[in-house]
């Protein structure tokens, strides 16, 4: 009698699933389901960010990753192990801001046992869904997927990009991984979570917390640079935004993060009885949003706050509440701007002296432009061609596969993939506005915020192009079109 270690062939339970029903692992299941597990793994991450030992965040998250794929009721548990991988490396580690040969992420270092663990996950995950009869198998593919055929066509878009252009030979690899990495981050998790996932099971505020906590993560990791005073230039109390980094981006890249998290504590605050906690949380953001001194980042934080407050505010049995909280943020700032006003005119003083100078983005976006004419049909590859290179902080090895981009999501389909390019990233986006024009919710609203977020910061910015930003993007897609079979 074969057993799959689901259920025989005469549907007794196997090992596995008597396993998974065994009260001590239902009660396990059930506090990964909960906002607390969340709150435990993102104290891990900073704690060890804080203290460097990046390597002990990587293998817990990875045990935990492989007990889901083994154990687990289905797949959402990892929805959060997903981004607090993206967002774990100290600033020690990040690979491309020096070459720094004690980096965990080396097998010598450590990365062994980070990468031995993630060959045992995947093949635990696969082995899942190809075996378990409830969310594996013919269920698994057969699951309806409204945004597949966009996302395939985009992928097969970014792949063909450049070809035929005469220097093709000598980017092939590097396209290729770079466009096989691009696609994986938006069509992988959406893929898997859709099918992955018990719907019916899922609380409706589920992703809401995992963008609340991701935010409170990138928080501190940001103070950290002030703490540590990182961020200053030598001798002085002036803050140089160029200096300000972490293991996994610069300053743009914290911004943005922080200012995408902003809808989803508002979120919490129009549906949680304590509605006025969120509303502090999410402005807190703002002010790590600021704090980030990323101009692109500050500007549509304040924005997306300003529509969030209004939305809350509609609620007129909770407007007294959260009316108090702004009032009390306004008068905390405006008493502590008027005392501190020349000791912050000092720290900022670079930073402001920048402000309205103007970037390069016109040169970048004009000779982007430029790329796209002389190869309009697949474009001239995600590697630039002809003499203007786009600034890229990037100054390790890793920029032979993670090229300099053009800072505009129209910009770089175009020029990397030409019309054959912008043709798959508009049915993509046509398919993503059906979506949420579909059976509109108050969850699928502030999800959408959260996706308007990233595509106007990514007009100024490489976010739609970074893994990390699309990571939770292609999540936040799965939620969006399987939420509404929630039952909690």
């Amino acid at each position: 009698m074969r057993s799959s270690g689901f259920h025989n062939s005469t549907g007794v339970p196997g090992p596995i699933q008597r396993i998974r029903n065994s009260q001590a692992v239902a009660s396990l299941n059930d506090f990964l389901r909960r906002p607390a597990y969340m709150i435990v793994l993102a104290v891990l991450t900073v704690i060890c960010y804080l203290h460097e030992i990046d390597l002990i965040s990587y293998t817990v998250f990875l045990l935990v990753a492989i007990y889901v794929a083994v154990f687990g009721d289905d797949l959402l548990p990892l929805v959060p192990l997903f981004m607090f991988c993206y967002i774990a490396p100290s600033h020690n580690n990040n690979p491309g801001s020096r070459w720094n040969p004690e980096s965990i992420f080396y097998p010598r270092n450590g990365g062994y046992v980070i990468y031995t663990l993630l060959a045992i996950f995947v093949a635990c995950l696969v082995i899942r869904l190809i075996r378990d009869p409830e969310i594996g198998g013919r269920r698994f593919v057969r699951t309806k997927r409204s945004l597949t055929s966009g996302m395939l066509f985009l992928g097969a878009a970014y792949l063909i990009g450049g070809f035929g252009i005469p220097e093709y030979a000598d980017v092939f690899v590097g396209h290729t991984v770079f466009a096989l990495a691009q696609f994986a981050s938006v069509f992988l998790l959406y893929y898997l979570l859709t099918g992955g996932v018990k719907w019916d099971r899922v609380p409706k505020d589920y992703i809401a917390w995992v963008g609340l906590i991701v935010g409170f993560v990138v928080l501190p990791q940001l103070l950290e640079n002030y703490l540590s005073g990182r961020v200053f230039l030598p001798g002085t109390h002036t803050i140089d935004r160029e200096r300000m980094f972490t293991g996994w981006g610069m300053h743009n890249n914290i911004g943005g993060m922080l200012a995408m998290m902003i809808p989803f504590p508002f979120y919490l605050a129009s549906r949680k009885e304590r509605g006025w906690i969120y509303t502090v949380l999410a402005t807190l953001l703002l002010v790590g949003a600021v704090l980030s001194c990323s101009r692109t980042s500050m500007i549509v934080a304040a924005m997306t706050y300003s529509v969030c407050v209004w939305l809350l505010l509609r609620d007129k049995q909770r407007r007294k509440q959260h009316l108090r909280v702004f009032q009390i943020f306004g008068a905390i700032i405006l008493v502590f701007a008027v005392v501190f006003f020349r000791k912050l005119l000092d720290v900022f003083d670079l930073f402001l002296d920048e402000l309205f100078q103007i970037s390069q983005r016109d040169n970048l976006f004009e000779y982007g432009m430029k790329q796209f004419f002389q190869h309009p049909i697949l474009g001239g590859s995600f590697f630039p061609q002809g003499e203007y290179v786009p600034w890229t902080w990037i100054s390790s090895g890793l920029g032979d596969f993670l090229p300099p981009r053009w800072h505009n999501t129209v910009v770089q389909v175009l020029a990397s993939c030409g019309m054959v390019g912008m043709a798959a990233y508009s049915l993509h986006r046509l398919q993503t506005i059906r979506l949420f024009t579909k059976r509109p919710s108050v969850e699928k609203q502030y999800i959408v915020i959260y996706i308007c977020i990233l595509l106007v910061l990514s007009l100024f910015d490489c976010h739609f192009f970074n893994v990390g930003p699309v990571l939770f993007y292609s999540m936040a897609l799965a939620f969006a079109e399987k939420l509404e079979e929630s039952k909690l």
